[in-house]
């Protein structure tokens, strides 16, 4: 042991290990910084997220200037830089032969065959693109051969591409965009011949990509166009509003059949399909999420369908008739005299999906076939559903009568954090000049908001009619309830200041107060506005309040 502590060799090592620690000590904190490549990109990234949109042009200049800085910084710096872009002009300009011809039209073409030194740059960025956001039309025409020389070099210009997001104008550059890492797609239509370029792209979508899971279609697409739609069967997500008349049952059979869809967001309106159409099990066999809107019967029939034992969320709209009965299809069925309501609907998505987290009904202007029902009757068939985070009806019925109809709720559905009840009264009656109208029957006051509060310490989001008539001097201790946005439809107030500061004390972080009530004539003292300043006066004083007594800690 005595030889091997005095070997010179020994010694050496132990002088070299002592001089690199000295070294490393001695090594600057941002140079370390700059040799981390995971640092470096956490910080780019918060440069190229800063900011709601996505070509904000400080960050870029920001990015641009980061890259130029030093060898450490450039790879990162390059990769946020060229992330997300709202254009292909960067991208050819790259390409030295793409310029402006003489023709009158500032049009781009390609003057000469590309060299390799030219796709080496182009392909050095656009490999770095992931997200492609195109809001504005193209300032410059670019010709059609080059477009066509481009596609048969490049047929997906960005290898990593993840994200497309096209609201302009289409064009055929969309179709050089159909990568096959691609994952989100949200494409606007707005015209007819927009849809020869839709199912090219489509076309090439179902062929190249095996990853995309998000696809939005909305504008006009024709029926043949929609029938490509399923064949891209790795989509997990589909959302297709406002095309009514171009969906078709073999569009709904195609999409039932998809394995892997699990939300779906569609609106039927096409005259041409009918209730009968559809079969017992229509199919959707992993569907989780589904916003259907429609002709009623089409809705409860499509509903019905779905295979899926599921289902977390269910959003429902339907228009009314002039005379307030529910828009229905072409009357198809041998019998037609007892025909589903909404309240047979929520009694079957309450029993066949009793761990449904999310329901809403939309049913503007719609009397039920129960005329004396009140609002709470559209709760009753889900009792079962006690999972329930979010429930949003709206419908024309009377509106709760008592604190105990909303303590009702709460004790139901403890975890829920959005609800609206409908607040809409039934249409008054018309009564001659000078009768006498009876006084609206009442509806939950303070007390009730108080005990729904502590059923309901979750809630966020609130949406009922209010009687604030009457109110007492505040008693109890303040909550500490996280409310932030109450909807209060056409209440009334009869103390502004007494009607803020109780909903004060209940609700310390509320954010909004939302009315359908016209406003008041400037001045007036008592009005949800009024209610909605003193409120922002009160969350004032105890912000400067809890400050004064901070500083003095």
């Amino acid at each position: 042991m005595t030889a091997l502590v005095s070997d010179p060799r020994v010694s050496a090592i132990a002088t070299i290990d002592k001089s690199e620690d000295t070294i490393q000590s001695k090594i600057p904190s941002h140079t370390v910084a700059l040799s981390n490549q995971d640092i470096l990109r956490e910080i780019f990234c918060y440069l190229a997220s800063n900011s709601d949109d996505p070509a904000n042009s400080e960050n870029k200049a920001t990015l641009f200037r980061a890259a130029l800085t030093c060898k450490a910084m450039t790879e990162p710096a390059l990769d946020y830089l060229w992330w997300s872009i709202s254009s292909f002009m960067p991208l050819l300009k790259l390409l030295r032969n793409f310029q402006v011809v003489q023709d009158g039209n500032n049009t781009l073409a390609f003057c000469n065959s590309f060299s390799e030194e030219d796709w080496t740059r182009f392909d050095y960025h656009a490999k770095r693109v992931r997200e492609f956001h195109h809001c504005t039309a193209l300032t410059q025409k670019i010709d059609t051969s080059a477009l066509f020389l481009l596609g048969q070099c490049r047929p997906a210009i960005f290898p990593n591409l993840r994200r497309v997001v096209w609201t302009a104008p289409l064009s055929p550059l969309i179709t050089l965009l159909a990568s096959s890492t691609l994952a989100y797609v949200d494409i606007k239509t707005n015209e007819s011949g927009d849809n020869a370029i839709i199912m090219t792209f489509m076309s090439a979508l179902s062929h190249r990509t095996k990853s995309l899971t998000d696809a939005i279609f909305r504008g006009v697409l024709s029926k043949s166009c929609l029938a490509l739609v399923p064949n891209i069967s790795s989509l997990v997500t589909i959302v297709v509003p406002d095309l009514g008349a171009s969906i078709t049952m073999t569009f709904l059979n195609g999409l039932g059949a998809m394995e892997r869809l699990q939300n779906l967001h569609i609106d039927i309106k096409n005259p041409a399909i009918a209730p009968i159409m559809f079969p017992d099990r229509l199919g959707f066999p992993e569907l989780r999420t589904l916003n259907i809107s429609g002709p009623f019967d089409i809705v409860h029939k499509f509903i019905t369908g779905i295979a899926s034992e599921q289902m977390t969320s269910i959003l429902v709209s339907s228009h009314s008739n002039a005379n307030g009965t529910l828009a229905r299809a072409i009357p198809s069925e041998p019998d037609t005299r007892n025909p589903p309501d909404i309240l047979d609907l929520l009694g079957y998505i309450g029993n066949r999906w009793p761990y449904l987290s999310r329901i809403g009904v939309d049913l503007p202007n719609t009397t039920p076939k129960y005329p004396d029902a009140t609002s709470l009757t559209l709760f009753q068939p889900l009792r079962g559903c006690r999972a329930l985070t979010s429930i949003s009806m709206n419908a024309f019925m009377r509106p709760p009568s008592s604190d105990q109809d909303i303590i009702d709720i709460g004790h139901l559905w403890p975890a829920v954090q959005t609800l609206k009840i409908p607040f809409s009264p039934l249409p008054k009656p018309i009564a001659p000049p000078g009768a006498n109208i009876p006084r609206p029957q009442h509806t939950p006051t303070t007390l009730g908001l108080r005990l729904l509060a502590q059923l309901c310490p979750h809630l966020t989001t609130l949406q009922l009619s209010l009687d604030t008539s009457g109110l007492p001097e505040i008693t109890g201790e303040p909550l500490t309830h996280g409310l932030q946005v109450l909807s209060v439809g056409d209440s009334s107030v009869e103390d502004a200041y007494l009607v803020a500061t109780h909903l004060d004390c209940l609700f310390p972080l509320l954010r909004t107060v939302e009315t359908t009530r016209p406003a008041s004539p400037p001045g007036s003292p008592n009005d949800w506005r009024t209610v909605e300043k003193i409120l922002r006066v009160c969350q004032a004083a105890r912000s400067s309040d809890r400050k004064r007594t901070t500083r003095k800690v």
